[in-house]
């Protein structure tokens, strides 16, 4: 029955996430959305909230950073065939390419403490990072939406993996 219930929120969440990529529409600045298809030599890099990450490359996993014990938070994850070709088809469809290499926050709003989003994709003898530093929710552009969804969807079928769940809830955090 657990299993059941994992495998159910992992379909949920992913199916989510496609539509909220979806949403964000076919077109940007008047031009088609780019259909980009990632060779056999996709690698990955994530980086979101406090010091997550996770290498594809690698398969370090880091749940978050901490100076004293960083090791005690991480660990190693091999990416399935099928959680792999998932997450190309969700970067595929999400018009990650057409994202400019930084994303801008209202300068009017300010979140402490603020989180950051970095993804790189490798692919094809090609490499593209899009980096949102200090995330706001506050009156967000269409390229924050898109980004904010394709993190959901990817940290989302991370945070669902055995691996991700052994490594230990920190034991400190923001006051």
């Amino acid at each position: 029955m657990k299993l059941f219930l994992k495998i159910s929120a992992l379909v949920l969440v992913a199916v989510m996430a496609l539509t909220v990529l979806a949403s964000c529409g076919a077109k940007r600045d008047g031009k088609e959305k780019e259909k980009v298809t990632l060779d056999d030599d996709f690698e990955f890099y994530i980086e979101w909230g406090f010091g997550g990450s996770y290498d594809s490359e690698t398969g370090r996993l880091v749940s978050i950073r901490d100076i004293t014990a960083e090791d005690r938070y991480s660990t190693e994850m091999i990416l399935s065939a099928e959680m792999r070709e998932e997450i190309k088809k969700i970067i595929e469809n999400s018009g990650f390419f057409l994202l400019p290499d930084e994303i801008e926050n209202d300068p009017h709003v300010m979140t402490t403490p603020a989180s950051t989003y970095v993804l790189t994709v490798k692919s094809g003898g090609k490499t593209k990072t899009v980096t949102w530093k200090e995330v706001s929710q506050a009156k967000v552009a269409e390229e924050g939406r898109i980004m904010q969804g394709l993190m959901n969807a990817i940290v989302g079928l991370i945070k669902s993996t055995e691996e991700y769940k052994s490594i230990p809830e920190p034991d400190f955090g923001y006051l």
